[in-house]
Protein backbone atom coordinates (compact mmCIF):
# COMPACT_ATOMS: atom_id res chain seq x y z
CA UNK A 1 0.00 0.00 0.00
CA UNK A 2 2.83 2.48 1.15
CA UNK A 3 4.52 1.91 -2.02
CA UNK A 4 1.78 2.39 -4.44
CA UNK A 5 0.48 5.42 -2.48
CA UNK A 6 4.69 6.99 -3.42
CA UNK A 7 3.96 5.63 -7.09
CA UNK A 8 0.85 7.17 -6.90
CA UNK A 9 2.09 10.51 -5.86
CA UNK A 10 5.18 10.79 -8.31
CA UNK A 11 2.81 9.87 -11.38
CA UNK A 12 1.29 13.21 -10.87
CA UNK A 13 -1.04 14.47 -13.30
CA UNK A 14 -0.74 12.70 -16.31
CA UNK A 15 -3.78 10.18 -16.66
CA UNK A 16 -2.01 7.42 -18.49
CA UNK A 17 0.29 6.85 -15.83
CA UNK A 18 -2.01 7.99 -13.00
CA UNK A 19 -5.06 5.69 -14.40
CA UNK A 20 -1.90 2.34 -14.72
CA UNK A 21 -0.70 3.45 -11.30
CA UNK A 22 -4.60 3.53 -9.77
CA UNK A 23 -5.39 0.06 -11.29
CA UNK A 24 -2.21 -1.38 -9.48
CA UNK A 25 -3.42 0.36 -6.64
CA UNK A 26 -6.66 -0.75 -6.58
CA UNK A 27 -5.31 -4.59 -6.89
CA UNK A 28 -3.30 -4.09 -3.88
CA UNK A 29 -5.51 -2.58 -1.50
CA UNK A 30 -8.96 -4.08 -2.45
CA UNK A 31 -7.80 -7.18 -1.03
CA UNK A 32 -8.15 -5.71 2.76
CA UNK A 33 -9.60 -2.41 1.96
CA UNK A 34 -12.07 -3.08 -0.97
CA UNK A 35 -13.85 0.45 -0.54
CA UNK A 36 -10.86 2.17 -1.42
CA UNK A 37 -9.59 -0.21 -3.93
CA UNK A 38 -12.98 0.38 -5.56
CA UNK A 39 -12.38 4.48 -5.41
CA UNK A 40 -9.25 3.87 -6.52
CA UNK A 41 -10.32 1.85 -10.03
CA UNK A 42 -13.37 3.71 -10.52
CA UNK A 43 -10.72 7.40 -10.44
CA UNK A 44 -8.53 5.25 -13.26
CA UNK A 45 -11.92 4.17 -15.65
CA UNK A 46 -12.46 7.73 -15.26
CA UNK A 47 -9.30 8.98 -16.39
CA UNK A 48 -9.02 6.00 -18.93
CA UNK A 49 -12.29 6.83 -20.68
CA UNK A 50 -11.20 10.76 -21.21
CA UNK A 51 -8.28 10.69 -22.93
CA UNK A 52 -8.97 11.22 -26.36
CA UNK A 53 -7.88 8.59 -29.07
CA UNK A 54 -7.38 4.62 -28.70
CA UNK A 55 -6.19 3.48 -25.42
CA UNK A 56 -4.04 0.30 -24.94
CA UNK A 57 -7.55 -2.19 -25.05
CA UNK A 58 -6.50 -4.50 -22.57
CA UNK A 59 -5.66 -1.68 -20.15
CA UNK A 60 -8.90 -0.40 -20.43
CA UNK A 61 -10.68 -4.34 -20.39
CA UNK A 62 -9.23 -4.23 -17.12
CA UNK A 63 -9.74 -0.93 -15.89
CA UNK A 64 -13.89 -1.88 -16.53
CA UNK A 65 -13.24 -5.72 -15.19
CA UNK A 66 -11.76 -4.31 -12.12
CA UNK A 67 -14.32 -2.00 -11.29
CA UNK A 68 -17.07 -4.58 -12.07
CA UNK A 69 -15.11 -6.93 -9.65
CA UNK A 70 -14.72 -4.11 -6.86
CA UNK A 71 -18.54 -3.47 -7.58
CA UNK A 72 -19.75 -7.32 -7.08
CA UNK A 73 -17.47 -7.32 -4.26
CA UNK A 74 -18.94 -4.03 -2.51
CA UNK A 75 -22.93 -5.54 -3.85
CA UNK A 76 -23.29 -2.89 -5.90
CA UNK A 77 -25.07 -3.49 -9.38
CA UNK A 78 -22.82 -4.52 -12.35
CA UNK A 79 -22.53 -2.60 -15.34
CA UNK A 80 -23.08 -5.28 -17.74
CA UNK A 81 -22.57 -3.22 -20.72
CA UNK A 82 -18.79 -2.36 -19.18
CA UNK A 83 -18.11 -6.23 -19.05
CA UNK A 84 -19.21 -7.41 -22.50
CA UNK A 85 -17.02 -4.14 -23.59
CA UNK A 86 -14.30 -5.24 -21.17
CA UNK A 87 -14.85 -8.88 -22.84
CA UNK A 88 -14.70 -7.81 -26.36
CA UNK A 89 -11.38 -5.75 -26.15
CA UNK A 90 -8.92 -8.45 -24.49
CA UNK A 91 -6.08 -9.06 -26.53
CA UNK A 92 -6.07 -12.84 -27.80
CA UNK A 93 -1.83 -13.12 -27.46
CA UNK A 94 -1.21 -9.97 -24.96
CA UNK A 95 0.94 -10.70 -22.68
CA UNK A 96 0.51 -7.90 -20.26
CA UNK A 97 -0.05 -7.59 -16.35
CA UNK A 98 -3.36 -5.82 -17.37
CA UNK A 99 -4.52 -8.68 -20.05
CA UNK A 100 -3.67 -11.53 -17.25
CA UNK A 101 -5.46 -9.78 -15.09
CA UNK A 102 -8.36 -8.87 -17.18
CA UNK A 103 -8.95 -12.81 -18.19
CA UNK A 104 -8.91 -13.57 -14.05
CA UNK A 105 -11.41 -10.95 -13.32
CA UNK A 106 -13.74 -11.80 -16.29
CA UNK A 107 -13.23 -15.56 -15.51
CA UNK A 108 -13.79 -14.74 -11.80
CA UNK A 109 -16.91 -12.65 -12.58
CA UNK A 110 -18.76 -15.24 -14.91
CA UNK A 111 -18.26 -17.93 -12.14
CA UNK A 112 -19.51 -16.08 -9.37
CA UNK A 113 -22.78 -14.82 -11.07
CA UNK A 114 -22.86 -18.64 -12.10
CA UNK A 115 -22.26 -17.92 -15.90
CA UNK A 116 -20.69 -21.29 -15.40
CA UNK A 117 -20.67 -22.01 -19.31
CA UNK A 118 -18.70 -18.87 -20.35
CA UNK A 119 -16.58 -19.90 -17.19
CA UNK A 120 -15.81 -22.82 -18.98
CA UNK A 121 -15.11 -21.61 -22.46
CA UNK A 122 -12.76 -18.93 -21.21
CA UNK A 123 -10.71 -21.38 -19.55
CA UNK A 124 -11.09 -23.50 -22.62
CA UNK A 125 -9.98 -20.43 -24.78
CA UNK A 126 -7.15 -19.93 -22.47
CA UNK A 127 -5.46 -22.75 -22.45
CA UNK A 128 -5.57 -22.77 -26.28
CA UNK A 129 -4.36 -19.39 -26.52
CA UNK A 130 -1.41 -20.34 -23.90
CA UNK A 131 -0.56 -23.57 -24.31
CA UNK A 132 3.23 -24.26 -25.59
CA UNK A 133 6.36 -23.75 -24.20
CA UNK A 134 6.22 -21.27 -21.36
CA UNK A 135 2.37 -20.80 -21.56
CA UNK A 136 1.33 -23.45 -19.77
CA UNK A 137 -0.66 -22.86 -16.41
CA UNK A 138 -1.32 -24.90 -13.61
CA UNK A 139 -4.54 -23.39 -12.47
CA UNK A 140 -6.50 -23.76 -15.68
CA UNK A 141 -6.89 -27.52 -15.49
CA UNK A 142 -8.38 -26.87 -11.79
CA UNK A 143 -10.75 -23.56 -13.05
CA UNK A 144 -11.86 -25.64 -15.63
CA UNK A 145 -12.44 -28.30 -12.97
CA UNK A 146 -14.68 -25.88 -11.14
CA UNK A 147 -17.69 -24.75 -13.37
CA UNK A 148 -19.02 -28.15 -14.29
CA UNK A 149 -18.89 -29.18 -10.19
CA UNK A 150 -20.98 -26.44 -9.26
CA UNK A 151 -22.88 -27.03 -12.03
CA UNK A 152 -23.80 -30.06 -11.60
CA UNK A 153 -22.65 -33.79 -11.42
CA UNK A 154 -19.05 -33.86 -9.54
CA UNK A 155 -18.18 -36.65 -12.09
CA UNK A 156 -17.55 -34.59 -14.89
CA UNK A 157 -15.84 -32.72 -12.87
CA UNK A 158 -13.39 -35.04 -11.64
CA UNK A 159 -11.68 -35.77 -14.35
CA UNK A 160 -10.60 -32.34 -15.31
CA UNK A 161 -9.04 -31.90 -11.46
CA UNK A 162 -7.64 -34.94 -11.70
CA UNK A 163 -5.86 -34.12 -15.06
CA UNK A 164 -4.54 -30.83 -13.39
CA UNK A 165 -2.09 -32.87 -10.96
CA UNK A 166 0.06 -33.26 -10.78
CA UNK A 167 1.28 -30.50 -12.77
CA UNK A 168 3.14 -31.75 -16.03
CA UNK A 169 3.84 -28.74 -17.23
CA UNK A 170 7.83 -28.07 -15.99
CA UNK A 171 6.90 -26.25 -12.82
Amino acid sequence: GELADRALADAGDAPLIRARVLMRLAFLTRQVDLQRGAAAVHEAVTLLEAIPGTVDPDLLANALLLRASADFGLVRALRRDDIVRAEALISTDGRSWERENADGCAFGLARHTDMLDSAIAMTNRLIQEKSGPGGDHPFHPVHLAGPPYLRGPAAEARPGAQRGGPWRGGG
